[in-house]
């Protein structure tokens, strides 16, 4: 009976264990998981016992209990029309996605349930692209966004294999402007797609994907790039081929680079017809679409060159799809939807979907690090005490380093033992990583290289010559006692071992360990993890700067250590190597930076978290990028969101966040009859849960008057209240925010209005226990969509104004703070110096008597003409609506900042249309 297996044999072994639990019903506990290891053990006699039983259990419940399956949220477009499920159906077998799908399996050992939601998003994607098999000419412009380090390739080489079985015949993938993250992306689209070696001494060989026995036909796509070269017009023009001379499909994996883009259009030109060009099914996926891509020139739509050699490729087919990938979105959102010209053709906004990728538990993202209060994974780096003199945050080009701060030093021994710390586990073939990243210059980037070298030629030194004596001699040497302080202070109560099991660890953790360069110097070395080159794994401290900041991973990372000054959102973000998934070592990673520098992580994982919960929210009405607005939360000081000549279109936008002296009303009325139902019967409810109101009949005050109702109860109603999108992001949520950080707001009056009872006895009235209530009569000028579904549209009540109540309903209350005829000479005194009564008066008196806040509560009937009289369809019968009066004078609004958004060119029309919105007065229908 076998009692050993080798890292990839132990592996699959925990694979198909995991695979099998994953079908079962019911709870998985630790029991299920022993009996089924055992089962499996006894069927493939292997004897489980000792540490090969330690590392398969822990593997499968790594697996099977903190894994949790990818979900998005997706926008459609104007036209869309569902192809794939039908396609997919009728066509078997999906020889590039099967064998795909059984490669995510065994050899990546991606959770069962993972794989079948990348399976189901994958699938809306490539729907969304468009049918290959369409006649005529179409065009597609979409964007995936994922989180950093998140699995982004993974997915888009799936979207690949897909588009293949339905018959794109020309896939091109732009893998980022670095050789080293082309040919990183080009492996694994070997592995994953193409099955072959495309370059080193296994040229050739079967791998990955190739190497499933049950692809019988054994497909290949043909590939004009490898794993070591670029596109080449020259190597291409000698192969001799052209888009039609083979039956499968041609895949390229090239460097985002404005000379390999237009030697591949004139490579296209050259030996292909126009014709066939124009009858080629094309996907571009453009990973990282927010580096390089976007045009930053201002003058007359002149695209920079990468920009202008993009569209060129595009335009020469008359049936193409672009698929941007991104973990910031923002310079793609900030593309002028509109920007055209007649050489370049349409600008790169992603028009006609934008799909967000969520992540499953085991990823370690912004908000693991730096707001998860459970997690300790950030080490301050102290400027004065350690920085100041050894390696200032900013230095100049010339800069001399001379020795290295001891808080990197530190990280460079924690390294060490996390590496120990895996061996001690019962790893055995993994890869090892950590991250120096600490200035932009290339020299500086040398002078690292050279004192990291020592640093770790140190620690081996120290551990071959003390790590075999007990502690009482070891400790006498200064690297090995730091060594143990090290582990006592991070690591001592997060194992389930101690210091005496990870020491014996030490030498074979320290041994072998490559320091590399990695930046764009032609001398710098190569980030090489092949198994080809290193079997049993490769360890590295890798030094550079913005060469590992777009795209590049790290294997196996655990120590980071970070000591930049960039200010941009997205440049930050993309150099959080450290994000990403750690399965089986995520309490052992460790990230250094400064504490100005982690305030900015914090900044930026709140205002993603703000961005994605919009996405969610646009998902619900299936919006498009050309119908919903993206604006991103402002950092208060010196941040940006993205490279400022990327931001053209984008506003900055203060955003209300202090409503004192304010109105606030649902002007948007969803169109959608679901919504109102569910609005009247929650509406009911709550009504009901307050117990009987007050009836009021004088003056504007005809309905029911609660009084003191807690303000629990009003962020409940308003909470729950089903609005179209637009109202819930620009309005609902930031009150109820308010509304719950304020002390004075913690009573408030609420107002059920009616209308006179009608003239038309025959007239049914919405009832509420007792209450009758007699919609109060709008109309609405026309058919106002704010989307082009039809479930989407939106309802704008009184005509251009666009306002839902009566400034007059604001007095309901009011009289319980003051005598009535003092609130009649108030409204006397006003109408001297104005027109009309305005809801600026009740707001003012109710503020100087102490009054409580009013929610009004409308239930209005629409008709389409200001002058009908006839009765209005069902559908815009019985419609809910709420204004909410603060009490106040906006002008004596205590000093809180408003919250500053960028904002892209579509939310900041639909803002100026709100600002007009707000400055209009109510136009009543009054019935005769």
């Amino acid at each position: 009976m076998n009692n050993t297996l080798d890292d990839e044999e132990l592996k699959e072994f925990a694979g198909r264990i995991a695979a099998a639990l994953n079908q079962m019903p019911g709870v998985i506990d630790e029991q299920t998981i022993e009996n089924m290891a055992d089962l499996f053990a006894r069927q493939m006699q292997i004897r489980l016992a000792g540490s090969l039983r330690t590392s398969v259990l822990r593997l499968v419940q790594h697996v099977v209990f903190h894994s949790r399956p990818y979900s998005c949220s997706i926008f459609f477009s104007e036209g869309y029309r569902p192809w794939f499920d039908a396609f997919w159906s009728a066509h078997t077998p999906h020889s590039y996605w099967d064998r795909y799908q059984t490669y995510l399996l065994v050899k990546r050992e991606m959770h069962l349930e993972h794989v079948r939601s990348i399976d189901a998003i994958t699938s809306i994607i490539v729907d969304h692209l468009e049918d290959p098999n369409k006649v005529g000419q179409w065009s597609r412009r979409g964007m995936v966004v994922g989180q950093v380090q998140s699995g982004k390739t993974a997915n888009y080489i799936g979207v690949a294999c897909k588009a293949a079985d339905c018959g794109y015949r020309l896939i091109v993938i732009m893998a980022g402007m670095l050789n080293a993250l082309r040919n990183q992306t080009q492996r694994r689209v070997d592995e994953g797609f193409i099955g072959k070696a495309t370059a080193g001494r296994h040229k050739g060989d079967r791998i990955g994907v190739g190497l499933d026995p049950t692809d019988a036909a054994q497909h290949v796509p043909t590939h004009l790039t490898t794993s070591e070269r670029d596109f080449r017009k020259v190597s291409a023009e000698t192969v001799g081929l052209s888009v039609n001379s083979t039956t499968e499909p041609i895949v390229l994996v090239i460097k985002k680079n404005a000379t390999t883009l237009r030697n591949l259009t004139d490579w296209l030109r050259t030996n292909n017809s126009a014709q066939a060009l124009k009858d080629l099914p094309f996907l571009l996926i453009d990973d990282e679409a927010d580096n390089a891509s976007i045009n930053v020139r201002n003058e007359d739509n002149t695209p920079t060159r990468i920009n202008g050699q993009i569209r060129t490729l595009l335009n020469l087919f008359g049936r193409s799809s672009y698929l941007g990938y991104t973990a910031t979105p923002f310079a793609n959102i900030f593309i002028d939807p509109d920007a055209t010209t007649e050489e370049f053709g349409a600008d790169l906004f992603p028009r006609d979907f934008i799909l967000a990728l969520d992540v499953p538990d085991t990823y370690l993202g912004p908000k693991s690090f730096f707001l998860d209060e459970d997690r300790d994974l950030i080490r301050s780096i102290h400027d004065v005490d350690d920085l100041t003199g050894a390696l200032p945050i900013r230095h100049p080009i010339d800069f001399e380093v001379k020795e290295l701060p001891n808080s990197l030093v530190d990280a460079l021994h924690v390294f060490v033992l996390t590496r120990a710390i895996r061996l001690a586990r019962g790893e055995k073939k993994f890869d090892c990583s950590a991250l120096v990243n600490a200035s932009r210059f290339k020299d500086v980037h040398r002078q690292l290289n050279e004192k990291v070298t020592d640093v770790m030629n140190d620690i081996r030194n120290a551990v071959m010559t003390y790590g075999l004596f007990d502690d009482a001699t070891a400790l006498t040497n200064s690297t090995m006692a730091r060594l143990k302080s090290l582990f006592e202070t991070e690591f001592a109560n997060a194992l389930e071992c101690g210091w005496n099991t990870v020491k014996p660890f030490l030498l074979e953790a320290s041994s072998e360990i490559d320091v590399l360069t990695v930046n764009s110097d032609k001398t710098a070395q190569k980030l090489d993890y092949s198994r080809d080159n290193y079997p049993n794994g490769r360890t590295v401290v890798v030094v550079g700067g913005m060469s590992l900041s777009r795209g590049l991973t790290l294997e196996g990372l655990t120590v980071s250590y970070y000591l930049r000054n960039s200010i941009a959102y997205d440049t930050l973000m993309q150099m959080g190597r450290w994000f990403g998934y750690r399965p089986g070592y995520d309490d052992i990673c460790r990230v250094y930076m400064t504490d100005l520098c982690q305030d900015w992580y914090a900044h930026i994982a709140v205002a993603l978290d703000e961005l994605f919960d919009e996405f969610r929210s646009m998902e619900s009405r299936k919006l498009t990028p050309r119908e919903f607005g993206l604006r991103v939360r402002a950092h208060p000081d010196a941040m940006i969101v993205t490279a400022r000549n990327k931001m053209r279109t984008a506003q900055r936008v203060p955003v209300q966040l202090n409503y004192y002296g304010s109105l606030v009303e649902t002007t948007k009325l969803s169109a959608f009859s679901g919504d109102h139902e569910t609005n009247r019967n929650q509406l009911t409810c709550w009504l009901n849960s307050l117990g009987e109101g007050v009836r009021r009949n004088e003056k504007s005050e005809n309905g029911w008057l609660w009084h003191d109702v807690p303000s629990s109860e009003i962020v409940s109603f308003v909470s729950a209240f089903k609005a179209h999108p637009l109202e819930e992001l620009d309005k609902l949520r930031p009150v109820c925010e308010y509304i719950k950080g304020k002390d004075a707001l913690a009573k408030w009056d609420v107002f059920l209005v009616t209308r006179k009872p009608p003239k038309n006895t025959d007239e049914v009235p919405f009832t509420i226990g007792t209450m009758s209530i007699f919609p109060e009569r709008r109309w609405m000028k026309g058919e106002v969509i704010a989307s082009r579904s039809d479930d989407n549209k939106c309802i704008l009540l009184n005509g251009a104004k666009r306002r839902l109540g009566d400034a007059k309903q604001e007095r309901a209350g009011l009289s319980l703070y003051m005598a009535s005829d003092k609130i009649d000479a108030a409204e006397e005194n006003f109408l001297e110096n104005h027109s009309a009564i305005t809801g600026n008066l009740y707001r003012r008196l109710r503020k100087e008597h102490d009054g409580n806040p009013l929610l009004v509560i409308h239930i209005v009937s629409a008709t389409q003409k200001k002058t009908d009289k006839t009765p209005p369809p069902p559908e815009w019968t019985n419609l809910v609506g709420f204004s909410i009066s603060f009490p106040g004078d906006p002008v004596d609004a205590p000093n809180e900042p408003t919250v500053e958004y960028v904002v892209n060119r579509v939310w900041y029309d639909n803002y100026l249309a709100r600002r007009n919105e707000e400055t209009d007065e109510y136009e009543d229908d009054e019935e005769e």
